[in-house]
Order: C-alpha cells, then structure tokens, then sequence
C-alpha cells in the first residue's frame, strides 16, 4: 500500500495547527492548576465563574475579554465618537481652535483639506449624535494626540481587554491572546456557530 505523504506546506499547516493545540492545552492546564482541579473540571469551572461574576475570578476575566472581543461595544467616551466621526477640517478652522505650531506634516495629512468642515460644525455634529458635550476644543485635542489618524486612537473595549489580559497572566501565569479567546470561545462560550468550532480534546 503507498503512504501519504504531506507536501511542505500540507505539513506546516498540520504542524501549526498541533502546535497550537497543544499549547492551548498547556494553558487550560494551568487554569486547572490555579483552582487546584483537573482540566476535566473546567466547563463546571468557566459556568460557575460566569453565574457568580466575581471581577477577581482569572476565568470570568478571561469570559469576558472574549465577549468584547466577540462583540467590540461601542466606545461612548468623547474621544471614541470623535474617532468614529472626526471628518477632515479646513486649515483656517484648524488655527481658529487651537495653536498654530501643533499643525504639523503629519495632522496637515491627515486631517486638513481646503473642503473640510469646520470643527465648531463638526462639534455640534457630534454632540447632537451622541448626546454629550463635544466641542470644537476636544476634536482640536483628539488631532493634536492623534495626529496620524482615527485610526491610530485604541478603543475603551480594547483598553479594557490589554487590562484583562494583563490581569489574568499576573494572577495565573496564562497569556491570554486573540486566538486563545477564540478556541476558549468556541468550546465554552458558544459564540461561534458549532460548525465553526476549534478542535479541543476533552
């Protein structure tokens, strides 16, 4: 009978994938280990976490870093509706609201263009949207601090991740990423269709 043989990349792909399975395996381990219990333990463990909600407990930590990984909340705070919202500004208005030498390359880039919109009119824009007192003074802030862009400003959901994340290696000894929360996820959480689910072993 002929064997299969794995091309190159059949077999790096498979290789990952162990890889990463074992180390998820190694992780959930651990978790075991910090409640004195056996990985067996953990759905009883990841429920009871989840029904009491002790902010202190590593695995309703790590459940919630996958919810806001899983639904990214809407950042309500007056720089995060400014990210979503902030438009191009005119130089003139950009001088009006704030001081001159913070104008530079990088801002004049990617904030200020001969049709952009004042930012008193961005400003009442905003408010009106959101219910809370933007002024032309904030947006001016959120430029001079971001000045390559929205896109460089994190979320309060992603602040609160890094924290979480932090949070749970220093109590349990676990780094705790993406694609971590993604296998915990599927196996524990079930916010991903069943199809979709990761491979674990128990």
């Amino acid at each position: 009978m002929r064997k299969h043989r794995f091309g190159e990349n059949q077999y790096r792909e498979f290789a990952t994938g162990v890889g990463v399975r074992i180390g998820f395996n190694r992780k959930m381990g651990q978790l075991a280990a910090h409640y004195g219990r056996s990985i067996f333990h953990l759905s009883q463990l990841v429920d009871q976490a989840i029904s009491t909600a002790d902010p202190a407990d590593p695995l309703y930590m790590i459940s919630t870093y996958c919810r806001l990984l899983d639904t990214h909340p809407e950042d309500t705070t007056i720089d995060g509706i400014i990210a979503a919202e902030v438009m191009h500004t005119t130089e003139r208005s950009f001088r009006r609201h704030g001081d001159v030498n913070c104008l530079s390359p990088a801002i004049r880039t990617a904030y200020i263009r001969p049709d952009g919109t004042p930012l008193d009119v961005q400003a009442m824009y905003m408010t009106d949207i959101s219910g809370q007192d933007i002024t032309p003074d904030d947006i001016f802030s959120f430029m001079t601090t971001y000045e390559r862009g929205p896109g460089h400003y994190t979320p309060a959901w992603q602040h609160e991740t890094n924290r979480l994340a932090l949070q749970v290696r220093d109590t349990t000894g676990v780094n705790i990423t993406p694609d971590f929360a993604a296998r915990f996820s599927a196996h524990f959480l079930q916010l991903v269709p069943e199809a979709n689910r990761a491979e674990v072993p128990f």
